[in-house]
């Protein structure tokens, strides 16, 4: 049995984050396994990394950003994630449609 994962509106909101904020913005990406390939993760959502003061006008916008991150990195305790840039996950997201696309054909 061939299993495979490609998540188009994952790699749509991934190729617009390139666009908006460039390659070097910080994120966490989240790692699943499936039960028809236990011994295979694969990127299925992410968040992006810590919050940096300078990008925020006030100091209340940036405690906000910063409450949102503390409260999305408790959603990671019982998950396998990985920080790297936006660039990087660009490319995990793109080899997996590639072998998407390879065992469809």
């Amino acid at each position: 049995m061939k299993f495979t994962y490609e998540d188009l509106d994952l790699s749509a909101e991934v190729a617009q984050d390139l666009t908006e904020f460039g390659p070097d913005l910080e994120v966490i990406a989240i790692y699943s396994t499936f039960p028809e390939v236990p011994n295979v993760d694969f990127v299925t959502d992410y968040l992006w990394g810590e919050p940096k003061r300078e990008a925020f006008e006030s100091e209340a916008e940036y405690e906000e950003a910063m409450n949102d991150y503390l409260e999305s990195l408790e959603t990671l305790k019982e998950r396998k994630y990985k920080r790297m840039s936006l660039y990087e996950l660009g490319k995990i997201i793109q080899k997996q449609a590639e072998i998407f696309k390879k065992k469809v054909s």
